[in-house]
């Protein structure tokens, strides 16, 4: 069996940390952040995160005092140390394409933070880097592994209302949330097409502010028509009081409704 493979988080805020660095490590850091609930899988013996890199030596000093590990405010050293897998949490989201573009180069695999990039051609520019230097370049969706969304897909699979008619995801938003779109959008449309497993023929949509900075009124709700899947809905509206369901789901044999988050 080969050894565990070297891992070299950028970024060493909320994601790297609470959201990489816990995952990598089987959920063992405790978090200071992010109460959702997700699963977490056993990754004992293939990951040893390494290095963090930050712009802030000493936000990175904190993070590899927590995980034990080399610190680096220079990405070129980072990059010149032993790391096998570059994990990119950095944001603004725009500093995806060039960390991306330049971990590649150098012959790293590369795991980037949603949104992979803030445009189609910035993604592909990353997609066609590793195909030139045969590396590997994925993104990562941890709301893959929230329990609400494996319930919701295991009702799928198991046909347990029939025939689904719809499925809606309506989740309340904060009056000053901001970059809704981004920040959480890109999580619900990706749980959306992953149960549909194809792209959609339709998508229509009504959103304020979607990708505002800061703290910033924003609200989104999209809907998607597929081939051969049940139409969806995903939205983050305002609550002011109101108790949203987050799943939805209507099939012949009944609902899924409230209390699913």
């Amino acid at each position: 069996m080969q050894g565990k493979i070297k891992v070299g988080i950028v970024g060493a805020g909320n994601a790297g940390v609470n959201i990489h660095g816990r995952a990598l490590t089987g959920g063992k850091i405790p978090s200071l952040a992010f109460s959702y609930i997700s699963q977490y899988h056993d990754v004992e013996g293939l990951y040893e995160i390494t290095a963090f890199f930050d712009i802030s030596l000493e936000q990175a000093k904190k993070a590899g005092k927590l995980f034990k590990t080399e610190v680096y405010d220079d990405y070129s050293k980072f990059l010149a140390s032993d790391i096998e897998l570059v994990v990119i949490a950095t944001c603004p989201h725009s500093t995806h394409l060039p960390l991306a573009i330049q971990a590649l180069e150098r012959g790293k695999d590369v795991v980037v933070e949603k949104p992979i990039a803030m445009s189609f051609s910035e993604a592909r520019e990353m997609i066609d880097t590793a195909k030139r230097y045969k590396r590997i370049l994925t993104v990562h969706q941890s709301r893959r592994w929230d329990l609400g969304f494996l319930c919701v897909k295991e009702v799928l699979e198991k046909e347990l209302l029939d025939k689904v008619q719809m499925i809606k995801q309506i989740r309340p938003c904060g009056e000053n949330a901001g970059a809704l779109l981004h920040e959480f959008g890109s999580h619900y449309i990706d749980q959306m097409l992953a149960l549909a497993k194809e792209f959609p023929c339709e998508v229509s949509a009504t959103m304020e502010n979607p990708f505002a900075e800061g703290c910033a009124f924003s609200w989104f709700d999209i809907n998607m028509r597929f081939k051969n899947s049940p139409p969806v809905e995903i939205a983050m509206l305002p609550s002011e009081g109101y108790v949203f369901p987050c799943w939805y789901i209507r099939g012949g044999e009944g609902l899924v409704g409230p209390g699913l988050v």
